[in-house]
């Protein structure tokens, strides 16, 4: 199979097995979005998630992703204050319920 068939190829995957999975990863997010809420560190502005991708303020962005890392959970921080969380087809419920958990140790003592 030429290099443009593989491509095709996961196309194809995502037209077909992606879309009735979007609703499921948006309230996902939703849920993730109104926990993270309620942690001191974050704000997280509830009316602009609309999606699967979550956004919140941080006062030190790239040193919460790291303390989520050291968690297992994979956030990506924008600069000094923005910290992006999303869901996607392998973002799993329990993998959700451990972000929350995550999120919410960080009011407490660091591991």
């Amino acid at each position: 199979m030429r290099q443009v068939g593989v491509l095709a190829a996961a196309g194809l995957v995502a037209l077909e097995e992606g879309p009735p999975l979007i609703p499921r990863d948006h309230v996902r997010a939703r849920l993730l979005a109104e926990r993270a809420s309620a942690v001191p560190e974050l704000k997280v502005r509830l009316e602009r998630v609309q999606t699967n991708i979550v956004v919140a303020e941080a006062a030190d962005a790239p040193a919460l992703a790291a303390r989520l890392r050291e968690r297992g959970v994979l956030v990506h921080a924008f600069g000094d204050s923005l910290i992006r969380m999303v869901t996607h087809r392998d973002v799993t419920d329990d993998g959700c319920q451990k972000a929350i958990e995550a999120l919410a140790a960080l009011s407490g003592p660091t591991p």
